[in-house]
């Protein structure tokens, strides 16, 4: 690691609440700069195309697809159902 960090690897945040902290693990990951939501999510031991993911960073809702930043805090909920 350099003066300035190291520029090929971002750290993230992963948040569950819920059903989803029974199935994620939480914490904080280092990921390969230019990582997705979805690579997070796999390395939490989630499947990121599973049904009922709701993703979001900063208040706002996201996609598996979407390139983390260094920093990002992503929280993850399943939606509920019932009747």
């Amino acid at each position: 690691m350099g003066l300035f960090g190291n520029k090929e690897h971002i750290t993230a945040r992963l948040s569950a609440y819920g059903l989803a902290s029974k199935r994620a693990q939480q914490g904080e990951y280092e990921l390969k700069q230019g990582a997705k939501v979805s690579d997070l999510l796999k390395k939490a031991g989630v499947d990121p195309d599973g049904p009922g993911l709701v993703l979001m960073i900063e208040g706002k809702r996201v996609e598996p697809t979407l390139v983390l930043k260094h920093g990002d805090e992503l929280k993850l909920f399943f939606l509920a159902g019932g009747g």
